[in-house]
C-alpha cells in the first residue's frame, strides 16, 4: 500500500488547489489516491494487459469528465494527471524508486502550475525558447546518437567529447545560434 501512500503528494497537491463549490476542479486526494490504487491491483492481479485495460478506462472516464467542464480555460492536466498515477500505482510495484521520483515530479508540476505560465508568458523571449529548444536537441537528439570512441588515424578524435564541450559552451553562452 505504499505505492498509494506515495501517490498521495498528488492528491494533496491537487485538494488544496481545486477551489469549492460548483466550479470546482474535477478530483482530489481521494480520486488520486484510488487511481494509483486502480493500478496497484491491475498489476498485481493481470499485469500489463490489466494494467492497459485500467489506462484506457481511466482515459475514458476523463474524457466524459473534460467533456462536461464548463471553464472557459478546460485544460487536460487535471484530466491527464489521474491517468499517470494509475500507471506510477502499477509501475510501483517493482519499480518504487523512479515511481518515487515521478510522483514528485507530477506534483510539482501541478503545484507549479502559475508560476511555469508566468514565467512561459512572461519573462522567456521568443529567441530565448529557441535557444533552448536547440541546446536541448543538442543535448538529447544529437549527442546520443554521436559514436563514443576515439576516431582518426591516431585515435585523437572522439565525436562525443566534442560535442559535449559544444553542448556545454552552448548553455554557458546562454545564446546558441539566434541573432
Amino acid at each position: 500500500m505504499a505505492q498509494v501512500g506515495r501517490s498521495l503528494r498528488i492528491g494533496v497537491e491537487r485538494e488544496r488547489n481545486k477551489g469549492s463549490g460548483p466550479h470546482r476542479a474535477l478530483s482530489g486526494i481521494r480520486t488520486f489516491a484510488a487511481a494509483a490504487l486502480a493500478g496497484v491491483i491491475a498489476e498485481i492481479l493481470g499485469g500489463t494487459l490489466l494494467i492497459s485495460a485500467v489506462a484506457l478506462g481511466t482515459a475514458a472516464l476523463l474524457a466524459i469528465a473534460y467533456y462536461r467542464t464548463t471553464t472557459d480555460d478546460p485544460g487536460l492536466t487535471i484530466e491527464i494527471a489521474p491517468l499517470t498515477t494509475s500507471l506510477l500505482g502499477g509501475f510501483a510495484i517493482g519499480n518504487p524508486t523512479p515511481v518515487d521520483a515521478s510522483g514528485v515530479a507530477v506534483a510539482i508540476l501541478l503545484a507549479a502550475k502559475a508560476p511555469m505560465h508566468r514565467f512561459v508568458r512572461t519573462v522567456l523571449n521568443n529567441y530565448e525558447v529557441n535557444d533552448a529548444l536547440i541546446l536541448a536537441a543538442a543535448t538529447f537528439v544529437v549527442l546520443p546518437i554521436l559514436p563514443n570512441r576515439y576516431l582518426g588515424p591516431f585515435n585523437g578524435f572522439n565525436p562525443s567529447i566534442v560535442w559535449r564541450l559544444a553542448v556545454l559552451l552552448m548553455a554557458i553562452q546562454g545564446r546558441s545560434i539566434s541573432p
